[in-house]
């Protein structure tokens, strides 16, 4: 599960017991870096702990930089396909297909949709089918008559106690 992290661990405590006993040994670690650096303890600080940021930092930058170019080329390459597919495609419609025939199968389209949805919603069919013979010129508006609109007539009411009106016109 933990690969990657189980791996970098084992490196680092490996490379510190490493780093300790080369230079906890005054023989080895004199004959490597010299008397000065080692006569100090600054060399346990730089070796166990300022180097192993410094590499792992390092690492960390440059392994997301090679994610990020390799992202970057995947959905370059995935553009470009998709660029080619689609000229393609334009290039036989545009060759068998006139704009009029499209104009066409777009209005059939937006049609086909218009009638699923009113099929589908019932009140609005009786509705949309005045709206169409209205906009033809197959109906004269003064022919509709109330019951058709939906449109109710102003309708009266009887005289109320304290009305001194003996009816009133609603809306």
């Amino acid at each position: 599960m933990f690969r990657k992290s189980k791996i970098c661990i084992t490196i680092l405590a490996l490379y510190e017991i490493v780093a300790i006993c080369l230079l906890h040994l005054q023989s080895t670690c004199t004959a490597m870096f010299g008397s000065v650096f080692c006569g100090t303890w600054f060399r346990y600080f730089i070796f166990c702990i300022a180097l192993p940021v410094v590499v792992m930092l390092v690492w960390m930058w440059i392994a997301g930089a090679i994610r990020a170019h390799r992202r970057r080329r995947f959905i370059r390459r995935a553009k470009g396909a998709l660029h080619s597919l689609v000229s393609g495609i334009r290039g036989r419609v545009m060759e068998n297909i006139s704009s009029d025939d499209i104009e066409r199968i777009i209005i059939a389209a937006v049609l086909f949709g218009i009638k699923r949805y009113v099929d589908r919603h019932p009140d609005l069919h009786h509705g949309i089918n005045n709206v169409m013979d209205l906009a033809d010129g197959t109906i004269d508006i003064s022919d509709v008559s109330v019951s058709q609109t939906g449109v109710r007539k102003a309708r009266q009411t009887t005289k109320r106690r304290g009305d001194k009106k003996s009816s009133v016109r609603r809306k």
